[in-house]
């Protein structure tokens, strides 16, 4: 094997140790004895077969939860949390890589870590991608589904890279040489090949949710079918400012027979008919609002756990209007040295359980009525049936609210912001990319640095790209993000 770049070799590393994982829990020893390159392994011998190609794929969710998405100090909900007016540091924390985050520092190695994370993940994916195409031993309805599974992760972190980072490597290939010099492309480029992944992902996968056999319907919502496509797509059309693609997917998801808005108190439990996608935790010790949140409301008070390193902030428990049943059922609150923490308790199952009632759920039905709303508003459909106003008051009722009955532009777009911003507090990092997609960023942070300790500037509305990168990677010397230095 021809030499390579470090950085390169730790994706091998990564793919290698995850694919030897698999094969370890499964009995299965070969790859132990294959010389060539770990791309060529994955695609002669482990996508030789329905069985193994698909525990591959199922093996992905379950490290996506440690992986910058749902869980942990490098989860997404964390750190853009931080970021943003969406979370307070806990003041006895000692983690400085949280207090740069929270400060909007320019030093930051969390968000290193996410871009690191994410390019394993899009690593992998594109060496899976290669494989299961190639592949001449999978049953054609099997190497759809993966194919469609694959090209709809990828779209996934593709749309949280470009919103946290905006111009990015566009990386759709295993070949070395081209992903060591890959050049930043423009945001739009990279819009691009979202939609695309996802329109592929629609047209492979199935219409059901099937097990990890590739072949089983299931009631478990864990392995994306098209509707998960399709509520992407109209997430990724409404950033897009196509707001008729965007209302057409969202409908396409919100008219599926099998999704319905729960009660309040049922939204994320194992039986929701609210979820479209969700992930799969093998313990309650997994699923904790992905901020180290452990219900334990009878400990002695916040110091007392370890385990909560960020309280929900004044800005968002002063958006909640008085009686919202989300404000009763999905915040919770401590008592510590004479303070009342606030804290997300949207999962309520004790860390002390050994039964898993709750899977963190990626994408649910609320959503997609906000984001359909959204778009008839710039559809210039403000009210009557059908409208940007009944979409939005079906959330604010089933929250135990009132419906707004006025119809102007600028107040219906401020009360979807607003819902927005209650409805889907600590979820996926919403709050940090809606700041900036509704150009608001800028005054809200100048107002929130200052009471967090730190200052704010607008290029700090983007996360700096990793200097490690930008020193291996001739093409991006020179093109790091506005405002931070490249080294």
């Amino acid at each position: 094997m021809k030499q390579i770049d470090m950085r390169f070799q730790r994706f091998f590393v990564f793919l290698f140790a995850n694919v030897l994982g698999v094969l370890s829990f499964s009995g299965c020893k070969k790859l132990l004895e294959i010389d060539p390159p770990i791309q060529n392994v994955v695609g002669s011998e482990i996508y030789n077969n329905n069985s193994s190609a698909t525990t591959v794929i199922v093996g992905m969710y379950a490290t996506m939860l440690d992986g910058s998405f749902l869980h942990g100090v490098s989860g997404i909900p964390l750190i853009t949390g931080l970021s943003s007016d969406e979370l307070n540091l806990d003041q006895a924390n000692t983690d400085v890589n949280l207090e740069y985050m929270y400060t909007n520092a320019a030093d930051n190695k969390l968000a290193n870590s996410l871009w690191i994370n994410f390019y394993g993940y899009i690593f992998r994916l594109n060496a899976a991608i290669e494989g299961i195409s190639q592949s001449t031993g999978l049953s054609a309805s099997v190497q759809r589904q993966l194919l469609g599974e694959c090209k709809f992760l990828r779209a996934y972190i593709y749309f949280n890279l470009v919103n946290l980072y905006a111009d990015i490597p566009l990386l759709i290939t295993t070949d070395p040489e081209l992903n060591l010099t890959a050049n930043r492309q423009v945001t739009s480029a990279v819009f691009d090949q979202i939609v695309a992944d996802l329109n592929d992902a629609k047209s492979e996968l199935k219409d059901t949710y099937i097990k990890g056999d590739g072949l089983t319907e299931t009631n478990e919502r864990l392995r994306p079918n098209k509707a998960v496509a399709s509520a992407l797509l109209s997430k990724v059309y409404l950033y897009q400012k196509k707001w008729d693609l965007s209302e057409a997917e969202a409908t396409t998801v919100i008219n599926n027979s099998i999704y319905e808005l729960e009660n309040v108190d049922n939204v994320f439990n194992l039986s929701s008919k609210e979820t479209i996608w969700c992930l799969k935790v093998a313990a309650t010790s997994q699923n904790q609002d992905g901020l180290m949140f452990n219900l334990q409301e009878t400990d002695m008070g916040p110091k007392a756990n370890a385990g909560r390193p960020a309280w929900l902030s004044n800005s968002l428990m002063n958006a909640f209007e008085p009686n919202d049943k989300r404000l009763a059922n999905w915040v919770g609150n401590l008592q510590g040295n004479l303070i009342i923490y606030s804290f997300p308790r949207k999962y309520r199952t004790d860390i002390n359980s050994t039964a898993v009632t709750e899977y963190p759920v990626v994408l649910r039905l609320a959503e997609l009525y906000l984001i359909r709303a959204e778009a008839r508003l710039y559809l210039n459909k403000l009210s009557g049936n059908n409208s940007a106003l009944s979409d939005l008051n079906v959330i604010r009722e089933r929250a135990g609210l009132d419906g707004i009955s006025s119809v102007t532009t600028e107040t219906v777009l401020n009360a979807i912001i607003k819902e927005r911003q209650t409805e889907l507090f600590t979820e996926g990092g919403n709050r940090w990319m809606d700041l900036k997609r509704y150009g608001i960023v800028d005054d809200v942070m100048s107002k929130v640095a200052t009471s967090k300790g730190g200052t704010w500037e607008p290029f700090k509305a983007l996360y700096p790209i990793p200097a490690y990168d930008i020193a291996n990677n001739p093409s991006l010397r020179g093109h790091q993000n506005p405002g931070y230095p490249e080294q």
